[in-house]
């Protein structure tokens, strides 16, 4: 765990300055982003060229291609596309070569799908009541078709249009 955890950082900063693996597969070619302990982590990927299997991760995971291109199952990702990989769905992948990707998970005991899904960058946002709360809270947006459930998942992120609940915002959120 870092010393120093800061409440915003610049993902492709850290993409861009972080040492990555010289080889790895799926799980290990990765550099994790030092977080304060808890659900949610965030890394770098650095998959050259490789492919394999997995069969099937801890935790719902957010993946955004920043170079190179992934395929996951039937679903290819070029650069600046993105993903939810859902805990447990077993999956073959394959990489460019100079792939590099941001991988988001929080690690969760129901998955908020049964299959790969693609994020669709260009689908209208539409408002949720998070629970608890009223539809129309900021903190309530998520994108369709892919739809979050507004308890506790995920980590704060604004990519592309899309915006993920902070696993905090009961805590940072007024009553």
């Amino acid at each position: 765990m870092a010393s120093d955890v800061r409440s915003f950082i610049d993902l492709r900063d850290f993409a861009a300055s972080a040492e990555v693996p010289a080889a790895g597969d799926y799980r290990t070619a990765r550099t994790a982003l030092p977080l304060a302990d808890g659900p949610c982590s965030v890394d770098l990927l650095a998959l050259d060229g490789g492919a394999g299997s997995d069969s099937g991760l801890p935790g719902d995971e957010f993946v955004i291609v920043l170079a190179g291109s992934l395929q996951l199952g039937e679903i290819t990702l070029a650069a600046d596309a993105c993903a939810v990989i859902p805990r447990g769905v077993a999956f073959d992948w394959q990489a460019a070569p100079g792939t590099r990707a941001l991988a988001m998970r929080y690690v969760i005991d129901t998955p908020a799908a049964d299959r790969i899904v693609p994020i669709d960058e260009g689908a209208e946002l539409t408002l949720q009541p998070a629970a608890g709360g009223t539809a129309g809270r900021a903190d309530a947006v998520v994108p369709q078709p892919y739809r979050l459930s507004v308890e506790r998942r995920g980590v704060h992120l604004r990519h592309l249009g899309f915006d993920a609940l902070s696993p905090y915002r009961d805590a940072l959120s007024p009553s």
